[in-house]
């Protein structure tokens, strides 16, 4: 959150926005929609930038405060701004963006993806790689696209196809719970990767959802029925804030036989919460008869918890056997 906060911080210059692209974007809104009144309405965006940027110490996130103030157009605005170039300054700076040279490779060899590659392409022939995401399906709550070009490099690389490797990757289910940052293959919506000098930030910043916006969109109905047939279910670096636990619960329960979660330096008694957060969301009620009528009771724990108090890479290389095989 302190990258948001930079990005919206205050400078000397004769409106006030240290950042270019976020400064282009609000003359460009102030020019469609106040006619140029440039004076008094930049005063404005100034202040609520500066609120922003005092309110960003004591948030959970920069999301659960944009879903606190979304009846505030300009402040979401603003919001969303500062998410978009943090995201793409932050995918520019990603070993995936390094490309495939010492420095990249060394920085990617320490992060899950080699190990969730190992899991994906288990049991694969090359004449079978359009069956290679159907068992899988990813609920992402990032913006970012990281996880999209790795999965075309992997295709492309270790089957040794090219052209057809996007459309293979077309073929996965990913749904990205709150927006992203644009799509990443050429066509409609198409942001390069770490964006560059041509990126309109406003539309960028328009991909991105708030929590009520997202469900608005009918995104959750969709999040909640992958949620809901699925036999395994894998949270990695999950905040378990209460509304993505709320977007990810399907009504009445899941059919989920095992659960695991990173819990990486968090306390046993945390770890015991997020316990029964998971058995509220996920867990089958039991039932019960009054008379003739049945009725559902309190939800049951109906699946096995597996914690991973390591970071996301550790769960990987320590359940390659068990995820492979699903």
């Amino acid at each position: 959150m302190l990258s948001i906060a930079q990005h919206l911080a205050a400078n000397s210059g004769p409106h006030g926005f240290s950042h270019d692209a976020i400064l282009r974007p609000l003359i460009e809104r102030i020019k469609l929609k106040d006619g140029g009144s440039w004076s008094h309405k930049m005063q404005q965006y100034r202040e609520k930038a500066a609120q922003i940027c005092k309110a960003m110490p004591y948030a959970r996130s920069i999301d659960t405060y944009l879903e606190s103030q979304r009846d505030d157009e300009e402040t979401v605005f603003l919001g969303k701004l500062a998410i978009a170039q943090a995201i793409l300054q932050a995918e520019n700076g990603s070993a995936l963006s390094l490309g495939q040279g010492e420095q990249g490779a060394t920085k990617l060899a320490k992060s899950w993806y080699p190990p969730l590659s190992r899991i994906l392409t288990s049991g694969h022939q090359a004449g079978d790689i359009a069956n290679l995401f159907a068992n899988v399906s990813f609920i992402v709550f990032n913006y970012d696209r990281c996880l999209e070009l790795f999965l075309l490099r992997m295709i492309r690389d270790y089957f040794g196809v090219e052209g057809d490797a996007s459309k293979i990757l077309a073929s996965a289910t990913i749904v990205h719970a709150y927006g992203q940052v644009g799509k990443l293959v050429q066509g409609n919506g198409f942001v390069p990767f770490g964006g560059n000098d041509e990126t309109n930030l406003a539309v960028v910043a328009d991909g991105i959802k708030t929590y009520t916006e997202s469900a608005d969109a009918g995104t959750t109905k969709r999040i909640r029925s992958l949620v809901e047939e699925a036999d395994t279910i894998v949270f990695m670096g999950f905040g378990f804030l209460a509304q993505n636990v709320k977007l990810l619960s399907p009504e009445h329960g899941s059919q989920v036989k095992q659960v695991m979660a990173t819990t990486f330096e968090m306390s046993p008694q945390d770890q015991e919460a997020v316990r029964l957060k998971l058995v509220n969301s996920l867990g089958q009620f039991g039932q019960t008869w009054a008379g003739e009528q049945r009725i559902e009771v309190g939800r049951r724990e109906t699946f096995r918890n597996m914690f991973e108090n390591g970071k996301c890479r550790d769960l990987m290389n320590n359940n390659i056997f068990s995820l492979a095989d699903q």
